[in-house]
């Protein structure tokens, strides 16, 4: 059975991280040099991001997903989804659904995902629509 499984950051040991740090690197290389691999284990042990696993029936991990709570000046709360990688995700993308209760529970009104224009189908399926583009050009 495959589940999502939050990490708290006192459940993070040395086995786990190596379990899914090769799922943040895969990610955090997609992100477009916005994350390293070290700043998002460093938000996780201080608590400013969430890590989740997904992990099948004899509990290895197959995929993690990183969240972070955003207040917007507006009143506005919403759980973002700012990394996420795995192994064929057509098995597991909708366990991603899971989040929206812990999210509620913190008061959040809204779930947002930023990523790549291939999770479009697999979030559409799960009612996401999108909402804005990011738009970018290095300056250098």
């Amino acid at each position: 059975m495959i589940k999502l499984v939050g990490c708290p950051r006192e459940s993070i040991t040395k086995s786990l991280w190596d379990a899914v740090e090769p799922y943040i690197e895969k990610a955090t290389d997609r992100s477009g040099g916005r994350y390293r691999v070290q700043d998002i284990r460093q938000a996780v042990l201080a608590a400013k991001k969430q890590l989740w696993i997904i992990v099948n029936g004899s509990d290895a991990v197959m995929a993690a997903v990183v969240t972070e709570i955003r207040d917007y000046p507006t009143g506005v709360k919403a759980c973002n989804v700012v990394l996420c990688a795995g192994e064929d995700h057509r098995l597991w993308v909708h366990h991603i659904d899971g989040l929206k209760d812990w999210a509620k529970e913190r008061g959040c009104s809204i779930m947002e995902v930023m990523g790549r224009d291939g999770w479009t189908p697999a979030l559409r399926e799960m009612g996401y629509r999108r909402s804005q583009a990011v738009f970018e050009m290095e300056i250098c």
